[in-house]
């Protein structure tokens, strides 16, 4: 990868950390799931309910936390 590659990388991941972070502050579940891919895992301890497996379960659970609030 060169370094016009890097810095073209760098700044799409940086993006994509920003339209997660005002997704998720915004409370906007469903745009934050769309931002995972079908196959993706969120890896979190046992006592914050394990490892959620596949975008179809992180909106699952997502849904479920958002109407308990």
């Amino acid at each position: 990868m060169n370094a016009i590659e890097e810095v073209v990388e760098s700044e799409a991941i940086r993006k994509l950390r920003v339209r997660y972070s005002h997704a998720f502050d915004g409370n906007r579940m469903d745009e934050l799931v769309e931002l995972f891919t079908d196959d993706a895992v969120c890896e979190f301890g046992p006592a914050y309910g394990g490892d959620w497996v596949g975008k179809a379960e992180i909106q699952a659970i997502l849904q479920r936390r958002d109407k308990m609030q």
